[in-house]
Order: structure tokens, then sequence, then C-alpha cells
């Protein structure tokens, strides 16, 4: 499996824990669904995702800088992704940053 869009499925409750043993996933798309909870470290093993797309959902805490790993990344969407006021720990926004700016990818976040 390289592609995965769930979008607009009114899917809630946590991202399941097998989701991340897809390390295959070039693209996932789980946006316009209502997941909460964190965002899993596991993140980070899914070396092959080229697009994330996490938008508008109920995530809270802080993106996992585990992000970081995934060196093929150049789309990642996270628009409206949190209820939280403090969604992103600086380390993390640092780490996004330097994606954006090393490799001229498109990261949107707000």
């Amino acid at each position: 499996l390289i592609e995965l869009q769930l979008l607009d499925n009114m899917f809630s409750g946590t991202i399941p824990e097998e989701l991340y043993d897809l390390t295959t996933l070039q693209k996932l798309s789980l946006g316009w669904n209502d997941f909460s909870g964190t965002l899993s470290t596991r993140i980070g093993e899914m070396t092959n995702l080229q697009m994330l797309s996490l938008f508008d959902n109920k995530f809270d805490g802080t993106i996992p800088s585990e992000i970081g790993k995934l060196s093929f990344l150049s789309e990642c969407v996270l628009v409206y992704m949190c209820t939280c006021i403090y969604v992103f720990s600086w380390i993390c926004l640092w780490i996004l940053c330097s994606l954006v700016e090393t490799t001229r990818k498109h990261i949107e976040i707000f």
C-alpha cells in the first residue's frame, strides 16, 4: 500500500497504532475527520511518506519531533489540526522550518 486517503469519514478517537506499521506508505491523508489525542512519535517510522495531511481534526499536545525523520516528506498540511492553543513544541517548529528551508518542501501550518 503506497497511498491511503481517508478524508471526510467522521472517524474519531486516536489514530490506530497499526497505521504506523504501514511503512511503505508514500501518501497519507486523514483530513476532515474527528481524530483526537496526540500524534504518536511512531510517525517517524513512516520514512517513505512524501505527503502527510492531517488538517481539520481535534488533536492535542504537540507535534512530535520525530516528524523530522521523514526525509522524503515534500508536502505536509497541518491546518486546523488541533483544538488546543499551544500546538507546537519549539524544537518541532524548528525542524519543520529547517525542512522547508533546506529542501524547499511545502508545509502549511495554521
